[in-house]
């Protein structure tokens, strides 16, 4: 259970502001903006070779952010922002009060988001990774013979092409909670994600 305020243990600070974000996590986070992007709009346009790397590199990112978040630093790991349900609804109670506690790490809110968006894209791009090997005998597993049943294989594609939509709303959910956050805190949580450092002033 992560403190009201958590010191960064690594003592990193800018004057008086202290380290929010390791250089890992925001070169993730940059990186999956922009691989998501790029994997959304190549499978719009049926450009599928595109498609099918970028996929795979968000599927990279992502499990380097799940390994990350067991050995990385304190603000990264899962650990430091796995709330009980009493802290979230609190947590969400004082937004609507427009008084919300601040957190170093994730707060509540975002926490849920980033577990959200973490398991839909490990769907999607495992589902993809099923789908490619089964319908367009592509890809790893199809290189490797792995063997998918038919039953697998539309329940994979089935997945694939539904989740993003899901994907595009946990999306703007986001954008609009650092909107709101941003307003609340009177912080740039923007620049926070860019730059590293906590309570970076609008």
């Amino acid at each position: 259970m992560q403190e009201l305020i958590n010191p960064d243990e690594e003592g990193m600070m800018k004057g008086s502001t202290p380290m929010k974000w390791d250089l890992f996590v925001r070169i993730f986070h940059w990186s999956l903006v922009v691989m998501v992007t790029l994997a959304y709009l190549s499978g719009d346009f049926d450009i599928e070779a595109l498609h099918s790397w970028f996929g795979y590199v968000v599927m990279g990112l992502i499990t380097a952010r799940f390994i990350w978040g067991f050995i990385g630093s304190i603000n990264a790991r899962f650990r430091t922002f796995i709330y009980s349900p009493t802290e979230t609804m609190a947590y969400f109670a004082s937004m609507f009060r427009n008084a919300p506690k601040h957190y170093v790490s994730h707060n509540p809110a975002g926490a849920l988001m980033v577990f959200m968006l973490l398991i839909l894209l490990a769907m999607i791009t495992l589902s993809g990774l099923v789908y490619e090997g089964w319908g367009e005998y592509e890809g790893p597993l199809w290189q490797m013979h792995v063997m998918i049943s038919d039953q697998v294989g539309l329940l994979a594609k089935g997945i694939h092409r539904q989740l993003p939509e899901m994907l595009l709303f946990a999306v703007a959910m986001h954008v609009l909670g650092v909107i709101i956050a941003t307003i609340q805190h009177k912080e740039n949580f923007l620049r926070s994600m860019w730059y590293g450092h906590d309570k970076l002033k609008i």
